[in-house]
């Protein structure tokens, strides 16, 4: 969510004609919203990031994670990695001999 906004002026700036967004881990609330927002995003639309992201922060799940709950996972990361549009570059993955890489971008406009 972070950088959703900068992903979909990247994606838009290649002039590809056809996206796929699909969620990562298509069981948590999170990542369901995200891809409702970038799919949102991408067709011109505005999205209410509050309302895609109110079934996460409804779910015991969420609560967990506030509460400190989940080993390895401070409950201060939970409110950055939810902040949505924050940061301006997107963060494209690419396949070289090493595996997969992940770069910062720094988005169109």
């Amino acid at each position: 969510m972070v950088v959703a906004a900068a992903t979909i002026r990247l994606v838009r700036s290649l002039g590809v004609e056809l996206v796929t967004i699909i969620p990562s881990a298509p069981d948590d609330e999170e990542d369901r919203a995200c891809a409702a927002y970038l799919g949102a995003l991408l067709t011109g639309g505005r999205p209410d990031a509050g309302e895609l992201l109110a079934p996460l922060r409804a779910s015991s799940r969420y609560q967990r994670l506030a509460a400190g709950e989940v080993p390895g996972f401070p409950p201060t990361d939970l409110d950055l990695a939810l902040d949505v549009d924050h940061f301006d570059f997107a963060m494209p993955v690419t396949r070289d001999e090493a595996g997969l890489r992940v770069e910062a971008v720094r988005a169109p406009g």
